[in-house]
């Protein structure tokens, strides 16, 4: 598939998401595109000033790995 089928397909099929790299704008816009009942979750590790949590829409959920596990912020 495609990168536009990718995120078509992404964005219609899924009911939850993990952005693992949270500086990627790719996964960001699948995000954004997934219906609004939709489950977002994103890597708070990346805590810079550029990538911060004002960037995230507010109901997507951060998440922080810390010595192998999960952890909801």
């Amino acid at each position: 598939m495609s990168r536009g089928e990718d995120l078509a397909f992404a964005a219609t099929a899924c009911n939850s998401l993990l952005i693992t790299a949270s500086s990627s704008s790719f996964s960001w816009w699948i995000a954004y595109f997934m219906p609004d009942q939709s489950t977002i979750f994103y890597n708070s590790n990346f805590n810079d000033t550029y990538y911060s949590r004002e960037n995230f829409l507010p109901d997507w959920i951060p998440i922080q790995l810390i010595n192998g596990t999960m952890k909801l912020d």
